[in-house]
């Protein structure tokens, strides 16, 4: 196609975005032809750039044009920072197949997405489909899906051996920051210019992953819980680069998903993995101190409300996953001793124990078994029992702890301690 000689006035930049402009169509080329006709010669002025913006605008609104020649050079953050994206019918690539991977393929596959699957071990993705095949299928035994959703379902999930392009990416790989960033290169380099790529890091800074990117203010977190079809939170972390019409795109689409989402900022292990570190912490250093059994610290959580144990959940986790988690907190928060990872924990990832996914973790997960042992400890019960003082708390527990004992003259005011004796009306002289 011939190519249309720009006016004088326009910078090589501009020049340069037009020409891919004209290889739209010839409605493209009308509008472009137009544009010249209002230039004059002399220095690119905001005149010229503001009747630039004005063809682009009506040529995107032809359908030869991609969006993606539809930016100025030097514009598309701007763009992304104002206008308002859809991702509601986009085509979906996850790459990673293993628990999350899987999970997220099969959350967006039942919204009605196309989805991808890739992994870079072979047969996996399609090992990921078949496992995901039979336990819809399972689903549909027990009433709660239709043969035929389970069948719309799977096929929408393409397992494929190469990386393509797709209107999202969502990546669930492992949790190295040098491995993501070598994924994203790559991506960027087969992608559209206004695809997405959401990572669903743990704990690893979005900022961090973006830097080397070509584009990254189309980098964004999603960040899932496992199992994802049955967690319904969803973190969507915004990189100090992050464009918010990108972050706001990617919230609605986890709302349509079915998903409560929240934005948040990208800060050591962003919110759930920064309050969970404590609950994680805690129970580590029980077992460290052998304080106490993962039956019976588990046993104690959930009979305080809690669906799990610690120790149930760091192995649905994993535990390779829960230490790269830790260990990045750690670092991110400059070593603080508050998020120091476990000896416990870390023997676990050196021993390969790494819970359901491996088939040992804290407890035993063979092929056929339950999930989860089940464990029955009786509550402990004290041999006699004694309330000391007066007051109404005291009255509270004598009222509804009939077998107690009161003791009104106790001078016991804790473990290992008594009261000081009282003074004595009148202290001896000095010698």
């Amino acid at each position: 196609m011939q190519r249309v000689v720009p006016a004088e006035g326009l910078d090589a930049a501009v020049d340069a975005f037009i020409t891919d402009l004209l290889a739209s169509g010839p409605a493209a080329q009308a509008e472009i032809k137009q544009l010249y006709a209002q230039l004059s010669p002399g220095p690119v002025t905001a005149e010229v750039r503001e009747l630039t913006a004005q063809t682009i605008a009506r040529v995107r609104k032809t359908p030869e044009a991609p969006r993606r020649l539809c930016r100025l050079p030097g514009q598309a953050q701007a763009q992304l920072d104002t206008e308002r994206m859809n991702l509601n019918d986009s085509r979906i690539l996850v790459v990673g197949a293993g628990l999350m991977g899987a999970g997220i393929a099969q959350v967006a596959a039942q919204a009605g997405h196309q989805v991808s699957l890739f992994d870079a071990r072979a047969g996996a993705a399609e090992a990921a489909k078949s496992k995901l095949s039979a336990m819809l299928d399972g689903l549909v035994t027990k009433g709660k899906l239709t043969a035929d959703a389970v069948q719309a379902t799977l096929a929408r999930i393409t397992p494929v051996e190469a990386l393509g392009t797709a209107d999202l990416v969502i990546e669930a790989i492992v949790e190295n920051l040098e491995v993501k960033r070598a994924l994203f290169a790559e991506l960027e380099a087969l992608l559209p210019a206004e695809a997405v790529i959401a990572t669903n890091t743990s704990s690893i800074s979005v900022t961090a992953l973006a830097r080397g990117m070509r584009k990254p203010e189309r980098l964004v977190g999603m960040h899932f819980f496992n199992p994802v079809p049955l967690m319904k939170l969803v973190e969507v972390v915004s990189g100090l680069g992050t464009a918010p019409a990108v972050a706001q795109a990617v919230f609605e689409l986890a709302g349509r998903w079915g998903k409560t989402a929240v934005h948040t900022r990208s800060t050591p292990g962003f919110i759930v993995n920064r309050i969970a570190r404590p609950y994680y912490a805690e129970t580590l250093m029980l077992l460290q101190d052998r304080a106490a059994a993962p039956e019976l610290i588990d046993a104690c959580l959930r009979a305080a409300g809690f669906r799990m144990g610690p120790c149930e959940l760091m192995d649905l986790i994993g535990h390779d996953t829960n230490f790269a988690v830790t260990n990045s907190v750690f670092a991110a928060n400059f070593f603080d001793r508050r998020f120091t990872p476990s000896l416990v924990q870390q023997e676990l990832v050196d021993a390969g124990f790494f819970g359901r996914k491996s088939g040992r973790g804290f407890y035993r997960y063979p092929e056929g078994a339950p999930a989860l042992p089940t464990v029955n400890i009786a509550p402990p019960r004290a041999a006699r029992l004694v309330v000391h003082g007066r007051g109404a708390l005291a009255e509270r527990f004598v009222a509804n702890l009939p077998e107690a004992v009161r003791e009104l003259d106790s001078d016991w005011v804790g473990p290992g301690h008594r009261r000081p004796p009282a003074a004595p009306d009148r202290w001896p002289a000095c010698a």
